[in-house]
Formats: C-alpha cells, sequence, structure tokens
C-alpha cells in the first residue's frame, strides 16, 4: 500500500460517529480531493464499526489503506464470530450493514484472526483523485 492509517478505539455505540469521522478526515488529510470515496469509506467504517458494536467487541482497529487506484477500509475486533449478510425486512431496525458495505464496495470479505477476526472492503479511487503522497510502489 501507498499510504496506511491506523486508529484503535475503544468498541462502544459513541465510537461509532468519531470512527466515521476519523475516516473521513484521513481521506480528506491524504487526497486534495477525493471526491464521494471520503463519504463512501466513512459509511462502510461506520457500518463495520457498529458491526463490532453488536458483537460485543472491546476494542476496534480501523485501517484506512490507498494504493493506486484502489482504497481498502479494514475494521479488526476482538469478538468471536463471522459476520454475514442477513436478509432485513422493511420493518427490520438492523441487518442491513453488510448489504451498505457489499453495495459500496467493489469487494469485501472477512479474515479470522488468532483473536477475532478483520472484515475489509475496497472502494475504487476516482480517477481524478489527487494524492498528497507519493505512491511510486
Amino acid at each position: 500500500m501507498c499510504h496506511t492509517a491506523r486508529i484503535s478505539m475503544r468498541c462502544a455505540a459513541e465510537s461509532v460517529t468519531a470512527a466515521r469521522r476519523w475516516a473521513a478526515e484521513e481521506l480528506c488529510a491524504m487526497y486534495a480531493a477525493p471526491g464521494t470515496v471520503a463519504d463512501d469509506a466513512a459509511l462502510v467504517v461506520s457500518e463495520l464499526m457498529t458491526n463490532s458494536v453488536r458483537a460485543d467487541a472491546r476494542r476496534v482497529t480501523l485501517a484506512v489503506e490507498v494504493h493506486h487506484e484502489r482504497l481498502r477500509v479494514e475494521a479488526s475486533d476482538d469478538a468471536a464470530g463471522v459476520p454475514a449478510l442477513v436478509p432485513a425486512g422493511p420493518t427490520d431496525t438492523h441487518g442491513r450493514g453488510l448489504r451498505i458495505v457489499d453495495a459500496i464496495s467493489g469487494d469485501w470479505g472477512v479474515r479470522v484472526e488468532p483473536l477475532g477476526k478483520t472484515v475489509w472492503a475496497e472502494l475504487p479511487m476516482p480517477v481524478d483523485a489527487v494524492a498528497g503522497f507519493d505512491c511510486a510502489g
């Protein structure tokens, strides 16, 4: 990856907003004009963080990694279990998070870790995004 930003935070409902803000700010710091991908990445981070909260994780490490035309968002937590797409009806109050991630990202998945898991999603970078760092590799 050309540039990576990471943050670790306590997993709590009030952390979702902070995680979303952090992702948007990191992308705006990396790119002069990130376009809508900053909002999309912030939404993905919000959904992944919410899943970690619902799974009763204690800590979450978030990462935003960029490489040329690809952006990868990761949420690693210490909770057991693996998230999966579930059907959600019109009156259900939850169950749409991974469907949102699936719709926004080009690809996503789960990697089981020795303690917990990492959920990742990749989003395409807009062709007109101007990086504020060198991405030669």
